[in-house]
């Protein structure tokens, strides 16, 4: 009963915070996914400009069979150097959670000043790799794919096969939301608050902070399944990811005001 009112508690201040920021919000998640998608787009295109890749059966193109791989890695390299872009979403809704104030240029702090900049990409280059090696060995998709591979169909239908696949997917992807609320959540929203916290404070002091803290962190995230499911219709996710985004911060802000070591605030 105290958690389920303290998550309620924190949907209120996070619901009061957005009035007068939730336009300038939206539009700064907007700039962090069509920054993504043109880079999607944008490998696709080169694919096709270069002719490296069939458009019909999408094989590689045997004249060409190295320019998808170096256009991939091209591709993740502007997406680090343009990471920054996630952390500046992450300060406004910051800035909302404390200040009840954003600026549509909070999303471009992180780009100001080279220390502030590079160190950002290092701690979101560490923190999404421990993320991504532990989702890797934690994948139970990819393991029941590598030792049941005679059992796994080439297309899904209504067989028990199937059904092992779809159930194995859901839970990879389940697992891959635990990690990144256990890996990256904490660092990233400290990095939000505080701009000036050095990398092994954000990374593996706040690895620690994750795991004292992730059962808080996993109830207020479970308060939000029914606005999860509304964003499958995709237009309320313009209030849900906001809304979600202020909450986090609002009830981070508490936690790191508790902690003892002070590390954040």
């Amino acid at each position: 009963m105290k958690m389920m009112k303290t998550e309620k508690t924190v949907r209120q201040q996070a619901r009061a915070a957005l009035k007068g920021n939730l336009t300038t919000l939206i539009a700064a998640a907007g700039i962090v996914y069509l920054t993504y998608l043109a880079l999607t787009y944008a490998n696709r295109f080169m694919l096709f400009l270069t002719n490296s890749v069939d458009l019909e059966t999408g094989s590689v193109v045997y004249d060409f069979p190295n320019t998808p791989s170096l256009l991939a890695l091209g591709n993740m390299a502007l997406i680090i150097l343009l990471s920054p872009l996630l952390n500046g979403f992450l300060r406004a809704s910051a800035n909302v959670a404390r200040y009840k104030s954003c600026s549509a240029t909070d999303v471009f702090f992180f780009f100001g000043g080279l220390t502030r900049y590079f160190r950002t990409i290092i701690i979101n280059l560490m923190v999404f790799m421990l993320c991504v090696i532990a989702s890797t060995a934690l994948d139970p998709e990819r393991w029941f794919r590598t030792l049941f591979s005679d059992l796994v169909p080439a297309q899904l239908g209504f067989d028990p096969a199937s059904f092992a696949v779809i159930f194995f997917g859901v839970l990879s992807m389940f697992i891959r939301i635990l990690l990144y609320l256990l890996f990256v959540h904490f660092p990233l929203t400290a990095l939000a608050l505080n701009d000036e916290i050095g990398v092994f404070e954000c990374v593996f002091v706040m690895m620690l902070f994750s795991i004292k803290n992730f059962g808080k962190l996993f109830k207020l995230m479970l308060s939000f399944a029914g606005w999860f499911l509304l964003c499958f219709l995709v237009v309320p996710a313009l209030y849900v990811i906001p809304y979600v985004s202020v909450s986090a911060m609002t009830s981070a802000k508490w936690l790191f005001e508790l902690d003892e070591r002070r590390v954040v605030i």
